[in-house]
């Protein structure tokens, strides 16, 4: 609505404050982290229970990488078959805080599927939304047949810098 405003020597048009729905929704974007992760292998796992004790890990082999906290559960599944150089043949699913994410397979392309006895949730889901602090471990397990278990931790989190690539392989050790 304008409206005629008289004011000493001048005259002006005032108009109604508007408001721009798409301003007033957006948010800041967030800035991405680049998450340094240690991958470590529980080896001979077959047949063991969740509240078995855990062994050591293999002695002197890990893997410590970088990835982005944009980086899907699936896509980080993905980064560590790549660093293992393993094919992506079997289903998989990581622990994380209590709660189970399975890769469900795709019906359309392979004869994965997964028949949960347990509520689980799906690996479609970026790192930043799992609040990941430094020292949290979490397992990844890969081939329900052979059962090959990993644990990861989260040596820290640090300001995405465009130059770098990730993911990125920062050492390891071991075959």
């Amino acid at each position: 609505m304008v409206t005629q405003v008289e004011l000493p020597s001048q005259t002006s048009e005032t108009t109604a404050p508007t408001t721009d729905p798409i301003a007033e929704a957006t948010t800041p974007r967030r800035v991405p982290n680049g998450l340094t992760l240690r991958l470590e292998y529980f080896p001979d796992q077959l047949g063991s229970f969740p509240d078995d004790p855990r062994p050591a890990p293999l002695k002197n082999w890990d893997r410590v990488f970088e990835v982005s906290d944009k980086t899907t559960l699936e896509q980080l599944a993905a980064i560590i078959l790549d660093l293992l150089g393993w094919d992506e043949d079997h289903l998989y699913e990581f622990h994380i805080d209590g709660t189970v994410y399975v890769h469900m397979g795709d019906p359309d392309y392979s004869d994965f599927f997964v028949d949960a006895a347990n509520p689980c949730v799906s690996c479609a889901i970026r790192l930043h939304y799992l609040e990941l602090t430094p020292g949290a471990e979490f397992d990844f397990i890969f081939d329900f047949g052979d059962w090959h278990l990993f644990r990861l931790t989260l040596l820290g989190t640090s300001p995405h810098q465009d130059g770098r690539r990730l993911p990125s392989l920062i050492s390891h050790r071991g075959k």
